[in-house]
């Protein structure tokens, strides 16, 4: 075993979420080895896929065996995917996402995790009805009016 210390720590508990967090996926593959079945980035591609389907070409990320193909299949998953989700992996970052070094891995699923809880919990908290829109002088607004129509239509 390495003595070589993670360049990047979660802790226990934040690895045991994020690996029940993969579990509610349905993924193409079982994970079986943690590093092993990740470090070419097919199966983020397909969590990325599920999460923001319009962000993800599937075609894009082949299966793969070497490191450099690994290590392509993160470049692209970098440049097209995650930096629209505003994570920015730097090269040395992607090298160890494709040999499984450091606890990159972790920390992008934790924060992939993380990313998606905090969308989630916007998209149910601040997507209020327009009916709770008020003018400034105290009137309703016309989103209110035409959020009442269309939740209860005259007939």
């Amino acid at each position: 075993m390495s003595s070589h210390r993670s360049a990047f720590n979660i802790s226990s508990e934040e690895l045991t979420e994020v690996c029940l967090w993969m579990k509610s996926f349905h993924l193409s593959k079982e994970i079986k080895n943690f590093h092993r079945d990740l470090a070419d980035g097919v199966l983020v591609a397909e969590i990325l896929k599920l999460l923001y389907p319009k962000f993800v070409d599937l075609h894009n990320y082949p299966k793969c065996n070497s490191t450099q193909n690994k290590l392509n299949n993160w470049r692209t998953l970098n440049q097209k995917v995650l930096r629209r989700l505003n994570i920015c992996l730097d090269e040395k970052m992607l090298l160890d996402l494709a040999n499984g070094d450091n606890g990159v891995l972790e920390a992008l699923l934790f924060e992939l995790m993380a990313k998606q809880r905090l969308d989630s919990y916007k998209h149910c908290h601040y997507a209020e009805p327009a009916a709770n829109i008020l003018t400034l002088d105290g009137n309703k607004s016309d989103a209110e009016t035409v959020h009442s129509e269309v939740q209860h239509p005259e007939e």
